[in-house]
């Protein structure tokens, strides 16, 4: 499972778009294939959480 958390859908989607560039990413990415595989493209849940 991967989970990560952003304050807000831009904030995501930049560091979505570092993570999936970078050598680190791919790399990781590369790990994580060696031990499960998929064959969806992705899973994505979203739930807002608002605090006091």
């Amino acid at each position: 499972m991967w989970l990560g958390v952003s304050p807000n859908l831009a904030i995501w989607g930049n560091g979505l778009e570092v993570y999936t560039s970078s050598t680190e990413g791919k790399q990781a990415d590369a790990i994580f294939a060696q031990v499960i595989g998929c064959e969806s493209d992705g899973l994505w849940f979203s739930e807002q959480v608002l605090g006091q």
